[in-house]
């Protein structure tokens, strides 16, 4: 016990010591970005969430059950008739979120062609894990490593396509180096006005930027839900000061669904 309690010490100087780092930066480059508001859309249900009891990790291949192709469709006309309007829409690579991407983008009369995808903005890899029942990966031992230092544990192995397992941090990483590059800078010529984007992706993914960006504790980032298709929105302010800098606004919103559900009765 006295052993795990270091540990776990040991993870949170190790996470407030990025982060200072991290919040040192971020004022070093405000001058250099734009004012944004970004909507994180978790994808619709998919063949993988409905296997419940297996590991699913970046599950490539798994497609939209009919549930969650509805459930985009009503994400679509809800967006539209809070008169929601894009300046960009980009999109994990993986078909689960990019056919709810394309779903969304009908309804709302944006063309689908216009998506961009990106592999920056995929699920966290999982490695051997994937596929395997949960009752036969998280044992004692995993448990217990998770609970020393659940911010930079690895799972053990490779996946079907051959890709390492990645940490909570590997993945707040990337995920943050894609919102850095593709929204937050200003290309030349530009100004600071405000832009609004969508992320269409996945529910750990998410969860772990949220936690880089708003930089809470690592053992939050699980107790956070996001269900299909909910949405998550934040900005980015370029004032100075405390006023400036990420604002979280909504998370795991799901008015459209549950308006659909009582319609429906």
């Amino acid at each position: 016990t006295i052993l795990l309690c270091f540990l776990c010490e040991a993870m949170h100087a190790a996470v407030a010591e990025y982060s200072r780092q991290c919040a040192q930066r971020e004022l070093e480059l405000r001058p250099t970005r734009r004012n944004a508001k970004i909507f994180l859309l978790r994808h619709g249900e998919s063949t993988a969430n409905e296997e419940s009891t297996m590991v699913g990790g970046r599950a490539p291949t798994a497609s939209l059950s009919a549930k969650g192709e509805q459930q985009a469709v009503t994400l679509g006309r809800h967006l539209k008739f809070c008169g929601t309007k894009f300046d960009a829409v980009f999109s994990s690579s993986s078909e689960r979120a990019l056919k709810t991407a394309q779903i969304v983008c009908a309804e709302m009369g944006i063309d689908p062609a216009t998506i961009v995808t990106s592999d920056q903005l995929l699920e966290q890899c999982h490695g051997g894990w994937e596929g395997r029942l949960r009752k036969e990966v998280y044992t004692h031992e995993v448990n217990a490593a998770l609970e020393e230092d659940i911010w930079r544990y690895r799972p053990a192995g490779t996946n079907e396509q051959g890709l390492t397992s990645e940490s909570q941090l590997d993945v707040e990483q990337r995920f943050h180096k894609f919102v850095e590059d593709n929204i937050l800078t200003r290309k030349e010529g530009e100004g600071p006005e405000s832009k609004t984007y969508a992320i269409f992706g996945h529910g750990l993914a998410s969860k772990f930027f949220l936690r880089g960006v708003m930089q809470f504790d690592p053992l939050m980032s699980r107790k956070i839900r996001l269900d299909n298709t909910a949405i998550t929105e934040v900005s980015y302010d370029v004032s100075p000061g405390n006023r400036g800098g990420w604002n979280l606004f909504r998370i795991n919103d799901q008015t459209h669904i549950k308006v659909a559900g009582a319609a429906a009765k």
